[in-house]
């Protein structure tokens, strides 16, 4: 999954932590300790809150259709 930058990782972590779902954070030292990724246990409540990421690598058109 694709979360578009650092601001929307931050508040899905916000919304795992008000949950109570398990996750671990990961910071990109080379690019100033950035949050640059997440991994989420699975659970179906996981589920609920990725659903709306994109894949990652999966490109859109205007219609939002993959391309």
């Amino acid at each position: 999954m694709a979360a578009q930058d650092e601001q929307d990782l931050i508040k899905l972590t916000q919304k795992l932590d008000k949950n109570g779902l398990e996750y671990s954070k990961f910071f990109e030292p080379d690019i100033g300790d950035m949050l640059t990724a997440i991994a989420i246990v699975p659970s179906p409540y996981a589920k609920k809150y990725c659903s709306n990421l994109p894949l990652a690598g999966k490109k859109e058109n205007k219609n939002g259709n993959e391309l």
